[in-house]
């Protein structure tokens, strides 16, 4: 039973005896359902270069994958154009800002005044935009965000963040591009 009618097949998987066991029903916000798609559509992460099930073993990163240098300007502008509007946001900063470095509390300040954050909570809100980013990079060749992280660490400046400026004009022009077309 190859080619159970669809039908069928979900009440095969709602009764337990899935004929087809390649297939799994996963709970998807409705607003995230075209984020899922799109993922979906992507080269699997075999073909992405990932460690994940590709046989590598050594945990070795291409340049491709940690340079934020590597992005090419179609893959950033599909970057901003399929971003929820707090990634969005956080990287039109960092695209303004190029290539000087922006702090974690600029981010974030930022973030309160565009994005409509909470302030009491926008240290955790302003990592998990963060985390979001450099998952939905991956999407895109297994790359890095199109930024990086300022090393060392410092206390009195704390997190710093700094984005080439070959991936800033592309940024700019989409964000404006999405901007527009939300209106």
């Amino acid at each position: 039973m190859s080619q159970a009618d669809p039908k069928e097949r979900y009440a095969q998987q709602m009764d337990g005896e899935s004929a087809d066991q390649n297939w799994v029903m996963v709970p998807v916000p409705p607003d995230r359902v075209l984020d899922v798609m799109r993922f979906l559509a992507g080269p699997p992460a075999e073909a992405a270069g990932t460690s994940a099930g590709s046989g590598d073993t050594s945990g070795h990163q291409t340049q491709a994958e940690t340079n934020p240098d590597s992005w090419d300007q179609d893959s950033l502008r599909q970057l901003v154009a399929s971003a929820p509007m707090k990634q969005v946001r956080l990287l039109e900063l960092l695209a303004s800002r190029a290539p000087n470095e922006v702090t974690a509390g600029e981010l974030r300040e930022h973030l309160v005044e565009s994005a409509d954050l909470n302030a009491a909570r926008s240290g955790r809100a302003l990592g998990a935009v963060m985390k979001a980013i450099g998952l939905r990079s991956k999407y895109y060749g297994g790359r890095n965000p199109p930024f990086r992280d300022v090393k060392p660490w410092t206390p009195e400046l704390g997190n710093r963040y700094v984005m080439p400026k070959s991936n800033a004009e592309p940024i700019l022009e989409a964000v404006s591009q999405r901007l527009n077309d939300d209106r």
